[in-house]
């Protein structure tokens, strides 16, 4: 009764990190949608040394009434439909600097569109006393879709490096991306410096291909409330 209650008011159920730390939790969301439908999430996490997620998104239909979602439940035919899971694994040696501090299973099927994703993620962070900040991340997906002849699929990675220099609040990060489909680099460059305490500049810099004639440059002013 508790769990329909939570899904109909779109709340989630939450424990402290020490809690967290202790025992699994539920991920219960309701986020309705502009055309007055809804998509609900259901799923479960365990915390700990291996931090796994699995659950589904569901899509509703129809139409609402009195403020309540009375929409019919039909999994699978819509976009909005998916299944995911993510699985974080510690690393093997973490005394050693050559080992990845966590590493990552995780993707989602649409049965929708016949498609998936499967991706792999290794990542380390380093401290360089209390001058700057390193996290290393670099990551690996399969994606597929269709089925028989029609099938498709694509691989691609996306090194990750972002540097957080304490002493002036500056962030640099630097990442790039390519697939199988171009074998090309989508790499990027962003600068984030907090002005104040909630209000930071962020500036960035994307090419491809490392040609400087496709790039974008890109200057934004944003405010965290």
């Amino acid at each position: 009764m508790t769990l329909g209650i939570l899904s109909v008011l779109g709340l989630h159920a939450f424990v402290s990190s020490a809690e967290a730390d202790q025992r699994d939790w539920l991920i219960v969301n309701r986020s309705p949608l502009a055309d007055g439908a809804a998509i609900y999430t259901l799923g479960a996490q365990s915390a700990g040394d291996l931090d796994g997620r699995f659950g589904v998104d569901i899509g509703t239909t129809g139409s609402g009434s009195h403020g309540v979602d009375t929409r019919v439940w039909q999994w699978g035919n819509r976009p909005t439909d998916v299944a995911w899971y993510s699985l974080a694994l510690p690393g093997p040696f973490p005394n050693y600097d050559w080992t990845w501090d966590k590493a990552w299973i995780e993707g989602n099927v649409i049965p929708e569109e016949n498609s998936y994703r499967i991706a792999a993620r290794i990542g380390r962070h380093e401290s360089f006393g209390n001058l700057v900040e390193a996290s290393l991340q670099l990551s690996y997906a399969l994606s597929g879709s269709g089925v028989g002849s029609d099938a498709e699929q694509t691989m691609a990675t996306a090194p990750y490096l972002r540097l957080n220099i304490l002493p002036t609040d500056t962030a640099l990060t630097a990442q790039s991306y390519v697939s199988d489909t171009d074998f090309i680099w989508h790499s990027s460059v962003e600068a984030q410096q907090q002005l104040i305490k909630g209000m930071s500049l962020v500036g960035a810099v994307s090419d491809i291909g490392l040609d400087s004639q496709n790039a974008s440059l890109r200057l934004q002013l944003y405010r965290r409330w």
